[in-house]
């Protein structure tokens, strides 16, 4: 379901003489604030392992262990709790290209850009790294990451010293075999598994090379890509894709994260566009956001994706609004003055239980029709506690297959209704389908809005120009680059200048075939403000221009 599917110790003065050399005086205030977080890496790298997540959570979460059946205590009104909307001035751009979102990463020192994508639907950063075996060659940055240039790197060792803790374990270096006793003490030696962030497996000696000592991971995913290595420490931050300004800017906000060095990957991966994943989803307090706002570089533990069809930003530690005073944001954006919400943003609850971003869905529109009843769609969405998961790495959107059969009788109805209606050549497709189809501007324009009600109340509205994504005569994207505007066409109100009267080719994704549950991808998410608040256990929703 997803297009991606993701010698060392250089002397000081040679670092030194990098900044002087490539960057301005103001680069040198850079270099102290750099050997300041160098200081912190290892003080925050014990502290990491120990850290316990205890997010107050203020608003009622919908429950994953409710009963899996449409009861009332799944579909009882919510309670309307006031939470503050954390707000920050740190945002970077994102941008769109080949299915996904990316943003500039800068790792290392001296730093190494990787452009990776944007993923709320997993945990780690990961990238290919000096040596690799079997890795793409189509990935945006002409060389893999080489930790070897960087004098800051730590590789993740799981050989335990002190041989004590309940994870520990005794393998023998000479025979190749685990064993529980201390005989033939000088071949063996002690391995805690804790000390590895990722833990991939539940096999030891998967997740520990006993022979290296180094922490390793390996993902499988299900249409058959693979990634496989080992894990790194190095500091970390956003930026964009001006290396000077974001090492002028964003340098400040660097802080000491584990992440995977990809040795190996198979498949999709392998061929995909951007160097790797950052993974967004909370993990035992081992996530960038965790690491900067322990290191106080953000106030809250929050970010929000404000998504385009061209790209958009990403906010860290809160959302980017106007100012204090939402109801004023609000007007200057719809007065065009600043690319920000379009109304108040509403908060809700983030399924509790989760393992995701997911939240619980109380009902489904398709235009003014509503597809099926409250306890069907509480059925459908929750019966298996996995609820409607937010994942931007996910380019399209994937929903029950328990109400395709109701969509798709929503979709007659309401073409049929607009067939009916007259008033010009406005004939609509009236079987709901997957597959291309031709679509006139006047057609175009009479698809229906999908809304989504969730938990609390807000209307998740998901517009036809979202939803339908315009293609070739081979079924390939058009990219929203090649339009000759600035910003994407937005074929609800907009055509293709020179096309007006001809059809374009488009196909819905909407997919209604996940077993249970669902998953709402970017598509969905575009042109919303989406605030991801993990101290609350809260997510907010507005509308907004992203561009």
């Amino acid at each position: 379901q997803k297009p991606y599917l993701t010698n060392r110790y250089h002397a000081m003065n040679s670092l030194i003489a990098f900044f002087f050399l490539s960057q301005s005086f103001l680069l040198s205030i850079s270099l102290f604030l750099f050997q300041f977080h160098l200081a912190a890496a290892q003080s925050l790298r014990k502290a990491k392992y120990e850290y316990q997540s205890t997010p107050t959570v203020t608003l009622a979460l919908a429950d994953a262990d409710a009963d899996a059946d449409a009861t009332d205590e799944i579909l009882e009104p919510p309670a309307q709790v006031q939470v503050a909307v954390p707000k920050t001035s740190l945002s970077v751009p994102l941008f769109q290209s080949h299915n996904s979102y990316h943003v500039n990463m800068y790792i290392g020192s001296p730093p190494q850009r990787r452009l990776v994508i944007v993923d709320t639907g997993s945990r780690y950063l990961v990238f290919p790294c000096k040596p690799c075996r079997n890795c793409g060659k189509q990935h945006f940055s002409n060389d893999y990451f080489d930790p070897n240039i960087s004098s800051t790197d730590v590789s993740n060792q799981c050989v335990n010293t002190s041989g004590s803790g309940s994870s520990s374990w005794i393998y023998n270096v000479r025979t190749g075999i685990n064993t529980n006793t201390e005989t033939d003490v000088d071949t063996n030696i002690n391995i805690d598994i804790q000390q590895c962030t990722f833990q991939t497996s539940s096999r030891q000696q998967e997740v520990c090379d006993p022979r290296t000592g180094m922490c390793q991971f390996r993902q499988n995913y299900a249409e058959g890509s693979s990634i496989s290595g080992y894990e790194m420490e190095d500091i970390v931050w956003f930026g964009t894709d001006n290396e000077e300004e974001s090492m002028k800017i964003h340098m400040q906000y660097a802080v000491p994260l584990s992440f995977g060095c990809q040795t190996v990957e198979t498949g999709m991966i392998a061929r995909q566009f951007a160097d790797g994943i950052i993974g967004l989803v909370e993990h035992d307090g081992n996530a960038v956001l965790d690491m900067m706002h322990d290191a106080g570089v953000i106030d809250h533990r929050a970010f929000s994706l404000c998504l385009s069809k061209k790209g958009g930003f990403l906010s860290l530690g809160g959302t980017a609004l106007l100012n204090d005073d939402e109801n004023e944001n609000v007007a200057a954006a719809a007065a065009g003055t600043r690319h920000r919400h379009l109304e108040t943003m509403q908060m809700e609850p983030l399924l509790k239980g989760s393992k995701y971003y997911a939240v619980q869905v109380e009902a489904v529109f398709l235009g003014e029709l509503e597809i099926a009843t409250k306890a069907e769609v509480a059925n459908a969405f929750h019966s298996n506690k996995k609820g409607a998961v937010i994942d931007s790495g996910s380019t399209d959107s994937y929903l029950p297959k328990d109400l395709r059969d109701h969509f798709a009788s929503a979709w007659i109805n309401h073409h049929k209704s607009v067939n009916n209606s007259g008033g010009g050549n406005t004939d609509l497709h009236q079987t709901y389908t997957n597959k291309m189809e031709s679509y006139t501007r006047e057609a175009f324009q009479k698809l229906p809005n999908l809304t989504i009600v969730l938990k609390s109340g807000y209307k998740w509205v998901i517009e036809p120009f979202s939803y339908m994504e315009e293609v070739r005569s081979n079924g390939s994207k058009v990219e929203s680059s090649s339009a000759s505007a600035s910003d994407p066409i937005n074929y609800t109100s907009d055509w293709p200048a020179g096309t007006e009267t001809a059809p374009l080719l488009f196909i819905n994704r909407l997919y209604w075939d996940e077993p249970s549950g669902g998953v709402f991808g970017s598509n969905a998410m575009v042109n919303h403000d989406i605030l991801f608040d993990l101290e609350n256990g809260t997510i907010g929703f507005a509308k907004a221009n992203c561009n």
